[in-house]
């Protein structure tokens, strides 16, 4: 807590109604309904608000129900919907690299057959078509805010980043086979950094 709120973070006591519908819409969930948000803490920058929470399935119990993510929101606005997911070959090799992948191809499949999102078709930028899997479930409202100077942009961001966008809300998640190295304050520095430079990619 301490940690934190050396970082310039307060907790969040009383979660609004709108970033709570918000996370629970976006998330990729079979029952969105039982998601319920504990532990939230926020830092107000300009125009924009980082939040750090847990998410929990109230309707299972045990720990590794919870998730802990970091978005950042930034109320009135409307972004389009998409999700953002790094190509398997930047995990490697390895158990828990295949681990990783077989979870991201779950995913995937989920949104694309309950939700009924598309993949995005970026083979004019065969960089970032090697990087990523961008998928949405509107995709010329997507690429309205995907423009070739964003997606170009977005290669800068480090591997194994996953995003989820959608209305007033970025989720932002890393995936890595490799468990990061130095202490909790860096970690989560780190975070922070990536938050917003993917906000001043897709915000501003």
């Amino acid at each position: 807590m301490k940690t934190i709120e050396s970082m310039g973070f307060r907790r969040w006591t009383d979660v609004d109604t709108r970033f709570t519908q918000a996370v629970s819409s976006l998330v990729l969930h079979s029952h969105p309904e039982r998601l319920e948000i504990q532990q939230a803490f926020w830092q107000q920058l300009p125009d924009m608000r980082l939040v750090l929470f847990e998410l929990v399935d109230k309707k299972v119990r045990g720990s590794n129900v919870r998730s802990s993510m970091l978005a950042v929101y930034r109320p009135g606005i409307d972004l389009p919907e998409f999700r953002l997911f790094p190509h398997s070959t930047e995990f490697g090799d390895g158990r828990q690299a295949d681990s990783i992948r077989k979870d991201m191809t779950r995913l995937l499949d989920f949104a694309l057959e309950k939700f009924g999102e598309r993949q995005i078709d970026f083979t004019g930028q065969p960089e970032a078509a090697e990087r990523f899997t961008i998928i949405a479930p509107n995709e010329e409202r997507a690429r309205s805010l995907l423009t070739p100077e964003r997606i170009q942009r977005l290669l800068s961001l480090p591997q194994g980043t996953v995003l989820q966008a959608g209305s007033d809300l970025i989720l932002i998640g890393r995936l890595s086979p490799v468990p990061r190295t130095g202490s909790w304050e860096e970690i989560l520095q780190e975070k922070v950094d990536v938050a917003n430079q993917v906000a001043q990619i897709l915000l501003f």
